[in-house]
């Protein structure tokens, strides 16, 4: 499980500062990442990817969507899921629990990493703990899971 989680995290952490680059929200940055094959590439790459500085990274990240079909036609003031003001604490609770879920859905569920992240990111969950005024960033990850469940179970968030 150590290797699960410490796979999770890299790729977390390379979906975050893909974001942070090119002036995405996380969940922008994981929808082009996934539909220009860079999530599969940190996923078999691991091994080599993860010694690499983030900024290089991120460059492989880059080039590898490009060559998958990828360009970069965004509206740099287009962040919809992380306002101006969003502090950066509750953006690392928000990360944090996402890294959790994937996690758990590994566990739980036998996803492979990649789907995890899928399912997190394109749940209605996830809007809603990107949503500062339900306070769902801040509760525990294991509290929010139940709902990620219920929304699996039922095709809809309780």
């Amino acid at each position: 499980m150590n290797d699960i989680k410490n796979k999770v995290i890299y790729i977390d952490y390379c979906i975050n500062a893909f974001a942070d680059k090119y002036d995405l929200s996380p969940k922008q940055a994981y929808a082009y990442l996934y539909r220009f094959k860079g999530l599969d590439f940190l996923d078999e790459c691991y091994e080599a990817e993860h010694q690499l500085s983030i900024r290089d990274a991120v460059a492989d990240l880059t080039e590898v969507c490009k060559n998958n079909g990828g360009n970069f036609f965004w509206n740099n003031q287009s962040n919809l899921l992380f306002e101006e003001d969003m502090k950066k604490e509750n953006r690392f609770l928000i990360q944090s629990t996402v890294q959790k879920l994937v996690m758990l859905l590994v566990r739980d569920y036998k996803m492979s990493i990649i789907d995890a992240f899928s399912t997190v990111y394109n749940s209605e969950l996830y809007e809603r703990l990107n949503d500062l005024d339900t306070g769902l960033y801040y509760q525990s990850p294991l509290y929010v899971y139940h709902y990620l469940q219920n929304e699996l179970k039922t095709g809809r968030l309780a």
